[in-house]
């Protein structure tokens, strides 16, 4: 098979004209350098900086930082492909007429049209390669790099809608005493799974904490993380944001808990039964409007875990007062 390949490929090298092998030899090697510049240069820039702070500040593995690297080079090659074929036709073509080979070419009876055919048989070829990577790999690789990413970080992150939704959520643990998060961010918080998730209700109690500084709110991009949550599942899916300012120790206890609930979601109806889920664990909850609102609840969580250590309280909480039964 290999011995077919190679005789059809020397077959194919032998009807190609001289002056076209030696030019486009004469392209490759300043491609090849022009290629490897631009992308050390972009990847240094776009990701290496950002990987090594997540390293330095978030612990994501050395190991994983580098499958990461991997993954997104797809996309800064494709950057670097128009450019480099640019610069490497510009380097070679300058070297020759340096070198008088293009005047040694004009002076025996070849055109200046003919011995840029190369060049454009080059540019022709990149633009090809550029248009596979573009359409067929990169999307693959910068889906796998961000859910690597988000893994590495304990993160959670939704990457399938419809049926048979799956996704682990991970990160630090707080330890009740201190109010302290863990070093280790890779501990499994949370993990949801859903066989079939339209026209159903999804309880999102999401907190968008980011160790070490848990006390200190920092919403994602996006924003909502309940809002997120229903943009990527779909209007089909009534999704309700609730929880998030209940203290994960008073709701692994055995013992009535105290507090208000505030209830955030598009579907009225779909908030009025968690209400009354939550009523029936001995809590009052509130309706507080649409999924948009709940970003007010996922920043209260840090606001409620920096007053924890303030004030030296466990698992502090909120009610809502109507002052008008003060009159």
């Amino acid at each position: 098979m290999f011995s077919y390949f190679f005789k059809n490929f020397n077959s194919f090298l032998r009807i190609i004209p001289l002056i076209d092998k030696w030019l486009i030899a004469q392209l490759i090697p300043p491609l090849i350098f022009s290629i490897s510049a631009f992308t050390v240069v972009s990847l240094s820039v776009g990701v290496m900086f950002d990987l090594i702070r997540k390293i330095v500040e978030f612990g994501l593995p050395f190991g994983l930082a580098l499958k990461i690297l991997f993954l997104k080079l797809p996309g800064f090659l494709v950057l670097s492909f128009p450019m480099s074929v640019l610069l490497s036709t510009l380097l070679t073509y300058g070297k020759l007429s340096s070198n008088s080979e293009l005047l040694a070419l004009r002076s025996i009876g070849i055109k200046t049209s003919r011995f840029i055919v190369p060049a454009l048989i080059v540019s022709i070829f990149m633009t090809g390669i550029t248009f596979f990577f573009n359409n067929s790999l990169v999307p693959y690789s910068n889906k796998l790099a961000e859910i690597s990413i988000r893994d590495g970080l304990g993160k959670s992150t939704i990457i399938e809608t419809g049926n048979d939704v799956f996704f682990p959520g991970y990160g630090s643990l707080i330890d009740p005493k201190t109010n302290k998060p863990s070093k280790k961010n890779t501990y499994l918080t949370q993990i949801f799974f859903s066989r079939v998730v339209q026209n159903k209700i999804i309880l999102d109690t999401t907190v968008p904490l980011v160790p070490p500084k848990v006390a200190r709110v920092q919403l994602p991009e996006y924003g909502s993380v309940a809002k997120k949550t229903q943009e990527l599942l779909g209007n089909e899916v009534r999704v309700v944001s609730a929880f998030q300012n209940v203290a994960a120790i008073h709701l692994n206890e055995d013992e009535a808990l105290s507090g208000e609930i505030l209830v955030f979601g598009n579907n009225k109806d779909a908030r009025e039964i968690i209400i009354g889920l939550i009523e029936q664990i001995g809590m009052k909850g509130w309706h507080a409007g649409s999924i948009d609102n709940s970003v007010v609840a996922e920043s209260m969580t840090s606001v409620l875990i920096f007053m924890n250590k303030f004030y030296n309280m466990e698992g502090a909480g909120i009610n809502i007062v109507d002052s008008s039964l003060n009159h």
